[in-house]
């Protein structure tokens, strides 16, 4: 091979590896894109100071007025949702939105329950068994299974749930005859550090689980959730055999 045959060989190396490498840079910024958002109060039309999550996502990104929320949204992201103190929050989806974008917020009326939505938790369990959460009637609705008796304890977390902070979570429980719980424990509600959340309107088995009952229609059992929560709500069950369990949500 001749030396100008090698030089030749080399400069197409190198052209093809310039390809590839602008192939991955372009993909790479396709996968993703740079957002503004700013929080409007939806009456006065004025910004208003707030957080800002992607999914289910602990981690808020701060705008306040003047100063938007820079937020990068990724292919496979699915929501993004607004928050601000004594405002309802607002969740749109992350597909094809826009920069800048603006997000209304509506004051949230004395007294009022406000939906909490039940979408975007996690699973687990210990031992054999595993649980489901499929969405139910509306957003705030939450269905549970188990595919047999779990062995141990099992069920379901969100880390995203700042807005509860401060604020007065309501639990509406249907359809409990059909599922056979432990000892009649129904469900257990924790805050992140693993401390159980006593309801103000109702008692707990073992000093930890509310006890296997409906809600009445026009109630709900009330937990006081304190300032300092960082987000992360637990629901525990126990050697429970559940089927089509219901779980409402509102807060308030």
């Amino acid at each position: 091979m001749t030396v100008e045959q090698r030089i030749q060989i080399i400069v197409a190396i190198i052209g093809a590896l310039g390809v590839i490498v602008a192939a991955i840079i372009t993909s790479s910024l396709l996968r993703s894109k740079t957002v503004e958002i700013r929080i409007i109060d939806a009456e006065t039309r004025q910004e208003i100071p707030g957080r800002v999550f992607i999914d289910a996502s602990a981690d808020g990104v701060v705008t306040n007025p003047g100063q938007p929320a820079v937020l990068v949204v990724r292919r496979g992201d699915r929501s993004i949702r607004a928050e601000s103190r004594g405002y309802e929050s607002a969740t749109i989806p992350a597909k094809k939105i826009a920069s800048p974008r603006t997000i209304e917020l509506t004051p949230v009326a004395a007294g009022r329950l406000i939906p909490l939505t039940m979408a975007g938790w996690s699973t687990w369990a210990n031992g054999k068994g595993a649980i489901t959460i499929s969405p139910g009637a509306a957003g705030n609705e939450a269905v549970i299974n188990t595919n047999g008796r779990l062995e141990d304890a099992a069920g379901f977390n969100h880390n995203g749930l700042n807005i509860l902070a401060g604020k007065t979570l309501v639990l509406q429980f249907a359809n409990t005859a059909e599922s056979d719980f432990n000892q009649e424990r129904m469900v257990k509600v924790e805050r992140n550090d693993g401390n159980v959340l006593e309801p103000a309107n109702s008692f707990l088995l073992e000093k930890e689980y509310l006890p296997k009952a409906d809600t009445p229609p026009d109630g709900g059992i009330e937990f006081q959730i304190p300032a300092s929560f960082s987000g992360r709500l637990n629901f525990v069950f126990y050697q429970a055999d559940i089927r089509n369990l219901k779980i409402t949500a509102y807060y308030k």
